[in-house]
């Protein structure tokens, strides 16, 4: 009688261990205290925990009589209904509700950022149950990851460190705020900014760019921007008077540094100078050379004095050159000293001698140019 008693717990207790974890252990304290009341397991008990256990294994139920004990029978482990833990439902369904809540804050999160193309790939892995490092992993290799940040692939291509996320958001926010505080909000948005990234200026390089650069171009006459009309129109600017924003454009999204636009701007404010003098198109050695001189002055306002020292000069030559002519004196390089005269003061020995042949041989008679060309250069040279 005992052994039969010892066979209906082990019985059980193979049962009980087909249950899920987290029911065991209660199940099984059941089974023991059966065990332990006097005469062990009854054959009524036995059928009531055999059929609150099969209750949980396969969803059966108590018709037509009470689940028995079948000696030597297993329990039917292929069956794969089963009735879920009222507990564990509940967890279940408290769960989903925090996921969807998530969901949601996911979303505005995301939208706030700019990143709603993201939050799909988000929710996805979410569901999936990935880890949050394993997630950020995944997400990087998704198009949608690598369209939102497509400035990075400019960095990598510059063998540059890849902005973060929070990087990048920073980044473009900082150029935000530039463009608004110089009256650029038309170029504001993130084409533009995966530009500036791309090509790795940084928004101390993008505001020199305005400051030394466009805003001289923006304040500048009609003449220098025919001047710039070519340089222009590589980048799409038909016309350099009207066009601001392309200009803007152009200056702050292209490879080349504020330094060289600079210089470059230079170079069109002389050519821009001696053409409106009249003293025809400067070469580009002799423009170069003139923009080096003048950035080792520390000249800050070139376009003024190339006006002020091109329309002196296109007064002083033609009367120099014509005394050359009457004194038989050689004018090889004599337009590049003048020219230095006139910009950096660097006083032109052969104008002065010139100037005392002319006064002798008149002996102060008025004489074609004794007056003219002293008066032309009295306090400018």
């Amino acid at each position: 009688m005992a052994e039969k008693k010892q066979s209906r717990q082990a019985f059980l207790v193979s049962q009980a261990k087909l249950l899920p974890q987290e029911q065991q252990a209660a199940v099984l304290k059941q089974i023991n205290t059966a065990a332990a009341a006097k005469g062990g397991i009854s054959t009524t008990k036995l059928n009531q925990l055999n059929l609150s256990i099969e209750q949980v294994l396969y969803g059966t139920t108590n018709q037509g009589g009470t689940a028995g004990f079948k000696p030597g029978t297993p329990a039917n482990t292929s069956t794969t209904t089963t009735t879920e833990d009222p507990a564990a439902a509940e967890l279940r369904r408290q769960n989903e509700a925090d996921r969807r809540s998530a969901y949601a804050i996911l979303d505005d999160a995301f939208k706030g950022y700019g990143l709603e193309t993201l939050a799909p790939v988000i929710r996805s892995l979410m569901e999936q149950g990935v880890s949050t490092d394993e997630a950020a992993l995944e997400l990087r290799k998704t198009d949608a990851y690598k369209t939102r940040f497509i400035g990075n692939e400019g960095r990598i291509a510059k063998k540059l460190a890849v902005y973060s996320p929070a990087e990048y958001l920073q980044a473009e926010q900082t150029y935000r705020d530039v463009l608004a505080q110089n009256g650029l909000e038309a170029l504001a948005g993130t084409e533009t900014y995966s530009k500036l990234i791309s090509g790795a200026v940084s928004p101390v390089e993008m505001q020199n760019r305005i400051i030394n650069v466009f805003n001289k171009i923006d304040n500048a006459d009609s003449g220098l921007k025919e001047q710039l009309g070519t340089y222009f129109s590589t980048y799409g600017v038909g016309d350099p008077n009207l066009q601001r924003t392309q200009i803007a454009s152009a200056l702050l999204i292209g490879a080349t540094s504020a330094q060289e636009l600079e210089r470059s701007l230079q170079k069109s404010q002389l050519r821009s100078a001696a053409t409106t003098a009249g003293l025809g198109v400067l070469g580009e050695p002799e423009v170069t050379d003139l923009q080096k001189q003048l950035e080792a002055a520390k000249t800050y306002d070139v376009y003024g004095t190339a006006k002020k020292a091109f329309g002196e000069l296109a007064t002083v030559q033609p009367l120099t050159t014509k005394l050359s002519q009457i004194y038989n004196e050689d004018t090889t390089g004599l337009q590049q000293e003048l020219q230095q005269e006139a910009f950096f003061g660097l006083a032109s020995q052969r104008r002065k001698n010139l100037q005392q042949k002319e006064q002798a041989a008149f002996s102060g008679q008025s004489g074609i140019s004794t007056v003219s060309l002293a008066q032309q250069a009295s306090g400018s040279f």
